[in-house]
């Protein structure tokens, strides 16, 4: 240090001074004493304001950094949401197959018409089937779908493979998708990787950077693909050769990802094209060759600037690297406050130094220094609180602020908060319960002690989902973060800010796809997949109490007739009064299944220990079924346009077919075997009858 003073000429001899001070003011005279004084003081005050505008400036540039950081968090966010949602749209689409023998090009259409995917998730190509077809099927595939009115269908490209796929289903059917019809992905290698770890792993699955089919040559865009395999009904896929074996396809929605990136960056044109672009590349690597989108072509990110964030979306396994760079012809960052503070701190230096030169006083000295240093000390108060609330409450982020002061037990609501719920700026105070109060019954024990395990240091982390209640009494769904900005002496919080983001369109898009995987979408009644576990948690219940339970499997005797007289909507219509029927003799605890069709499966559960009694009360049960689906049936129709709505009355028997089960004496897979045996067994001595067989003949 002194070698470095050594080199600063006459302005180091003063300095100098200093650290021999005791050794050297004693033989100063008067006036040398003063000067001294004076230029300790103008040292000391250029030291402080040079480091102080350092600091400010400092500040300044974390603070940017740390909005770019959250805008660039909340953007990763949102594109990771709308994958989620894709895929469950995706595998929505695989329960429609896993729900019917048989899904047509009208089904379908139905189905994306009822699901609107478009109006709830933007930026969709299309959400289209392909079937897998083997060589030898591949001319019968292509006469059945000419058939069905395409008559120059063909599977492309036309070279022999080892197996053939197609694409058949493609909504909306449009000019652009009607390109993709027929058209074999799985001899492309980069679909046919995707194709293939959807396949082996039974989840979604995102393809590599490829170009569309559906492609022109005006202005084409990088696209990217997702599959979600469906399987063969009623077959194990427990292992990768269970699975292929079992593959007949996979719903998939092809992307463009310009088109993509505008639905779910909607906002991105009018709120950070002036200071932020970004880049998506398919894998980890950088590189031209993998770019999927850029929002600003002509931009260069600048890998040395301190406005430049990479982030990593791990889609099952697929990685899509995002730069976040900020636009170095927009940059606009206010460096105002740290010129303010040199010039200020310059002037009073300048003051201070006059101060010392006419007062010359040690003790007033020391008083400025000491008023300057709290002035300091209060201005680095306000300042941080002030990054604390802006760097929660960007605008454009569409989530609430809300700020907790623990002492007070008093909680600040922003603006966007209230409004999320239905409420304007002054409806809302700023007491604890005004929080607390709103949180849905069922979710109010998980989410006090989530936050509660936050505080008391248990979870690092605070993020917590759960219903609150609104101004019109209806329930949304919040996803609640938030971190400590301050904590006493002892370590414990006194000040927790954080966001609340409205979730309840994910949610309700998770509850419908759960709702179309494991329900029958005519009647409500659990599918085949539900049954199956309801089937098991019945032998593990025979298990516990010694009990026989029963499986019945029904099939409509007359149903096709009214289907072929006055058309499937008056099936439908009876299918319904049919499920109703059974449910009413059944208890609470028994279950009723679809299998598709005309076919129905009940369970009946804990019937008795002994085998002779189970017995009789199974074809208790199964005569008062068979007695009540024997009762006519009136049904609305409207036969022609002319006519008008009518009531028709139709009789419907059903033939029974039953079996008894035990603990886990024998597989479910033989249970539903021999009630089905049953069941033909009616059928062939003339129906509507009820027969038990528990052996195979």
């Amino acid at each position: 240090m002194f070698q470095f003073l050594s080199q600063l000429g006459p302005v180091a001899d003063q300095i100098f001074l200093i650290f021999n001070f005791k050794e050297n003011y004693f033989l100063m005279s008067k006036r040398t004493k003063q000067w001294f004084s004076c230029g300790v003081a103008l040292i000391i005050g250029l030291i402080l304001t040079f480091f102080s505008s350092l600091q400010v400036k400092q500040s300044i540039e974390n603070t940017a950094v740390e909005q770019f950081s959250f805008a660039a968090d909340q953007d990763t966010l949102k594109i990771q949401e709308r994958l989620s949602a894709y895929s469950l749209i995706l595998h929505g689409g695989a329960a429609l197959f896993a729900g019917s023998n048989e899904v047509t090009r009208q089904d379908w259409h139905d189905y994306i018409e009822v699901l609107k995917a478009g109006s709830h998730v933007l930026g969709v190509q299309g959400i289209g089937f392909v079937e897998v077809i083997i060589p030898e099927n591949l001319v019968n595939h292509v006469t059945k779908i000419r058939n069905e009115g395409f008559p120059d269908y063909v599977v492309r490209p036309s070279t022999e493979r080892a197996l053939y796929t197609s694409i058949i289903y493609l909504e909306p059917f449009d000019d652009r998708n009607l390109r993709a019809f027929g058209f074999d992905m799985f001899s492309e290698p980069v679909r046919r990787f995707a194709m293939e770890q959807a396949r082996d792993s039974g989840n979604a699955a995102l393809s590599g950077k490829v170009e569309l089919v559906q492609e022109d040559s005006n202005q084409p865009q990088a696209g990217a693909l997702m599959y979600v395999p469906v399987y063969r009904n009623g077959v194990s896929v427990d292992t990768i050769e269970q699975k292929r074996a079992a593959l007949i396809g996979w719903v998939y929605s092809p992307y463009r990802m310009n088109d993509l990136m505008a639905g779910i960056l909607n906002n991105w044109a009018t709120h950070k094209t002036n200071s932020q672009a970004l880049q998506i590349y398919d894998t980890d690597e950088a590189s031209p060759a993998n770019l999927l989108f850029e929002s600003q072509p002509t931009n260069t990110p600048n890998l040395h600037s301190f406005l430049y964030q990479t982030r990593t979306i791990d889609f099952n396994g697929h990685h899509w690297l995002l730069v976040f760079s900020g636009l170095q012809t927009a940059i606009n960052i206010n460096y105002v406050p740290a010129w303010a503070t040199l010039i200020g701190g310059l002037i009073l230096t300048g003051l201070v130094f006059g101060m010392f030169l006419i007062i010359n006083q040690r003790s007033n000295a020391l008083s400025m220094a000491k008023k300057f240093s709290e002035e300091i000390k209060k201005q680095q108060i306000l300042l941080q609180d002030s990054e604390f609330r802006w760097k929660f409450a960007i605008e454009g982020t569409g989530a609430g602020l809300w700020d907790w002061n623990l002492q007070e037990e008093t909680i600040f609501f922003s603006k966007t908060w209230k409004k999320l719920l239905g409420y304007s700026e002054n409806e809302i105070g700023t007491s604890l319960d005004e929080w607390t109060s709103r949180i849905h019954p069922d979710d109010k024990e998980q989410a006090t002690a989530k936050l509660r395990a936050y505080i008391e240091g248990k979870d690092l982390t605070y993020i917590s989902e759960y219903r609150v209640i609104c101004k019109d009494k209806s329930y949304k769904w919040l996803m609640n973060r938030g971190m400590v900005v301050s904590r006493s002496k002892d370590n414990k919080p006194l000040r927790i800010i954080g966001t609340s983001t409205d979730t309840t369109k994910r949610k309700d898009v998770e509850e419908q796809a759960h709702f179309l995987a494991f329900y029958d979408h005519l009647t409500g009644l659990p599918n085949r997949r539900l049954l199956a576990d309801r089937l098991s948690q019945a032998l593990a219940s025979s298990t516990r109490s010694g009990c026989y339970g029963a499986l019945m499997v029904l099939d409509l005797d007359n149903f096709k007739q009214l289907n072929d007289k006055y058309g499937h909507n008056a099936g439908d219509l009876l299918l319904n009064q049919v499920a109703s029927r059974i449910k009413s003799c059944l208890r609470d605890k028994d279950t009723v299944a679809r299998f598709g069709g005309d076919e129905f499966v009940v369970i009946v559960e804990e019937l008795n220990v002994n085998i002779t009694q189970s017995m009789l009360l199974a074809r208790i049960v199964a005569e008062k079924i068979r007695s009540s689906l024997s009762e006519p049936y009136f049904i609305k129709v409207e036969p022609d346009a002319m006519t008008g709505s009518i009531v028709v009355k139709h009789s419907c028997t059903a033939s029974v077919g039953g079996t008894l089960f035990v603990d886990h004496e024998t597989s479910t897979d033989e249970i539903f075997k021999r009630a089905d045996v049953a069941m033909y067994q009616v059928k062939g001595a003339g129906r509507n009858a009820v027969v038990f067989l528990n052996k195979l003949p």
